[in-house]
């Protein structure tokens, strides 16, 4: 159950990361919550993992629903730590609270000025290293699996974007 909840967490990062704000916060949030518990409080159950990152989901959904320029923050704080151990994996480091850290303070500055194109890229990464993760594959086919994943995140995303902003805009209701 919980594969199936990652991946539903990292496609909906990689598709409608930015278009559903609340709803990649919401992934961003479970996602970093079931690896906090698993990779800082071992030895805890499955379980607990999942009600760490379903936590994690639900604080995140309401930040972006009820408080939009704190969530933003958090969007980016969390994309940037759980890359950052992600990466960590990926090279066989030791995933480091001070990783964590780095990474979301750098996901944390990047997100403000750039937000739009911040949240895609940050999205499609995050999607795309969930993926990969849940995979569990060889180095080599994660490598290749992620690129893929990133660049698709990003064009699909991208075009939603563009097509948002090329929308004309209604007509306002006659009185």
């Amino acid at each position: 159950m919980i594969t199936i909840l990652q991946v539903t967490a990292g496609l909906a990062l990689l598709i409608l990361g930015r278009r559903l704000f609340w709803l990649a916060l919401a992934a961003l949030g479970f996602v970093a919550g079931m690896t906090y518990a698993s990779d800082f409080l071992p030895g805890q159950s499955e379980g607990t993992a999942l009600l760490i990152g379903l936590a994690a989901g639900v604080l995140g959904a309401l930040l972006a629903i009820f408080l939009q320029k704190i969530a933003i923050g958090a969007a980016g704080f969390l994309a940037g730590g759980y890359l950052v151990l992600g990466l960590m994996r990926l090279i066989d480091a030791e995933p480091s609270a001070l990783g964590f850290v780095v990474g979301g303070v750098v996901g944390l500055i990047l997100i403000y000025p750039l937000f739009d194109w911040g949240l895609i890229i940050l999205s499609s990464l995050a999607g795309a290293l969930i993926l990969v993760q849940t995979l569990g594959a060889a180095r080599a086919v994660s490598t290749i699996v992620f690129g893929v994943a990133f660049i698709f995140g990003l064009i699909i995303q991208s075009s939603l974007h563009r097509r948002r902003r090329k929308s004309p805009a209604q007509p306002s209701p006659q009185v």
